[in-house]
């Protein structure tokens, strides 16, 4: 059975990722300090719990889920501990 493969390009995360394994360090005072794999779980569960909710079972998820979820994440962590505080800001105020 064939598989149609299509060429992503490269998200926001893994063009961070890709220039942390090149021994960089953005400025990113969240994510930076940490080592990669870890800011990689962190941006995956935070892009979780941002696209399904605190009640997300990760254990069930596809590749896809995963990847979309890493993404995600990593648009809340990018701008460091100030993305952070506005998302947990807004979700205050939705959860108000």
């Amino acid at each position: 059975m064939d598989r149609l493969v299509r060429a992503m390009p490269f998200t926001e995360f893994e063009e961070y990722a890709t220039g942390r394994l090149r021994g960089g360090k953005p400025g990113n005072d969240c994510l930076d300090p940490l080592p990669l794999f870890v800011a990689g779980d962190v941006c995956e569960l935070a892009g979780m719990v941002a696209l399904h909710g605190k009640g997300v079972a990760i254990s069930d998820k596809s590749d896809r889920q995963r990847w979309e979820a890493g993404a995600k994440g990593f648009e809340i962590f990018k701008v460091g501990t100030a993305g952070l505080h506005r998302k947990r800001q807004a979700g205050a105020v939705q959860a108000a």
